[in-house]
């Protein structure tokens, strides 16, 4: 198992350039915040804003959830990652809709035709990436 401890920034890399490695690197959002934490002292109530630019991550987050719990409804889950990501409600709802457009999954959410996820900006590369 990787050790964000050990994964450190690159010298004059920012916030956000560091967030988009590890991102790129395959990790999901609270993995990237712990690195965060520990390598910027980044403060965590600045990580409801900060990871709405993290997409992929995001989703992964989301994605481990119903890994963890696959039995758990889309309600369920988006009361979970609200808690775990300092979200409201609503927010966490819609990062459940996405994850399940992206996905293909319907578990308790409309999802969309193949037609429509791929004529939409961004889908068809935010499923290929998670």
């Amino acid at each position: 198992m990787t050790d964000y401890r050990h994964m450190h920034p690159l010298e004059h890399e920012t916030e956000s350039a560091y967030a988009a490695r590890l991102e790129r690197d395959g990790f999901e959002e609270v993995f990237i915040r712990k690195a965060l934490v520990t390598h910027f002292f980044m403060d965590a109530a600045r990580f409801g804003r900060f990871f709405e630019d993290f997409e992929i991550a995001r989703l992964r987050h989301v994605k481990l959830v119903f890994q963890i719990h696959p039995e758990r409804t889309a309600a369920e889950a988006a009361r979970q990652i609200a808690d775990t990501l300092g979200l409201s409600e609503a927010r966490a709802h819609y990062w459940v809709e996405r994850y399940f457009e992206i996905s293909g999954g319907a578990r308790g959410f409309q999802t969309h035709s193949d037609d429509e996820k791929t004529g939409r900006d961004g889908v068809a590369v935010a499923a290929q990436a998670f």
